[in-house]
């Protein structure tokens, strides 16, 4: 009865999660499943190279994060811009994306999606968006926040009222799977939030306005804008979930190991880090 009762106390003081996961990727199913499904994607690529769901040792894939399968994004200089592909937009491109549904405008949104840079094949010319948040300017073209690498450097940005504002600069570390989560809590006042960790390590800790009147957000992820030459890069464990303001979902997203490892003390709040 003793061990009952003392199970019993420890599972009651353990704090509830009440955030709800609203997307989940893995690509175990071998393929990209179409939108609508919430597993589904938006394909934004032109040509037959540039996307595919793979396995260790296919077209030179990794072993996956987590599972057997992952994406593999394929960006080459003689790919076709809009005017030769009408699938895409801007510039030549290799990307899938979410619909409006799973991003909320009332809530903290946690993200968390897991990278793999080939040193063979990873070596672009300039900063290379890997994620983006759009639909938060109105009807304006530009991410309101974006995730980038360049060929040793990642990097971030966000936009405040048409306004870009630099998030962080780290080193890329290269041939190993690199996991992020962000907490992005979208605001036009002072309660805007966005954090981001890489392999549990907190690099940003960003407070203050992040869109735009009438926004309508959305995600993706892949490769946008040529790096002058052909570049190749994995994604896997990608999810989304919405949580009540405050409340720590980074478990709750994260891959399993990127948690365990020891948690670096929270920033102050506004403080940005930069390596």
């Amino acid at each position: 009865m003793k061990l009952i009762y003392w199970f019993t106390l420890m599972f009651l003081s353990m704090p509830l999660m009440a955030g709800t996961i609203k997307f989940t990727s893995d690509f175990e199913s071998g393929t990209i499943q179409p939108d609508g499904r919430t597993d589904g994607w938006k394909k934004q690529t032109c040509e037959s190279h540039s996307l595919h769901v793979v396995k260790q040792g296919e077209m030179g894939a990794p072993a996956a994060r987590a599972g057997s399968h992952m994406t593999r994004f394929e960006l080459r200089t003689s790919d076709r811009t809009p005017s030769g592909c009408t699938t895409t937009s801007g510039q030549k491109r290799a990307e899938i994306w979410t619909n409006q549904d799973y991003l909320s405008l009332n809530s903290d949104n946690w993200i968390a999606f897991s990278a793999y840079m080939p040193s063979a094949t990873w070596s672009p010319n300039r900063e290379i968006f890997i994620f983006q948040i759009h639909g938060c300017q109105g009807n304006g073209p530009s991410p309101c926040l974006a995730l980038e690498a360049s060929n040793n450097t990642w990097s971030g940005y966000y936009r405040a009222n048409q306004s870009l504002k630099d998030l962080f600069d780290a080193p890329i570390t290269k041939d190993k799977w690199v996991d992020f989560v962000l907490q992005w809590r979208p605001s036009t006042g002072s309660d805007g939030l966005i954090r981001l960790w890489i392999d549990g390590k907190e690099v940003v800790n960003e407070t203050g306005p992040n869109i735009s009147p009438n926004p309508n957000p959305y995600t993706k992820v892949g490769i946008f804008v040529g790096g002058g030459r052909t570049l190749v890069s994995f994604r896997d464990s990608i999810k989304i979930a919405n949580c009540a303001r405050g409340e720590d979902c980074r478990s709750l997203v994260a891959p399993e190991t990127e948690t365990s490892s020891p948690r670096v003390p929270d920033t102050p709040s506004g403080l940005t880090i930069r390596w």
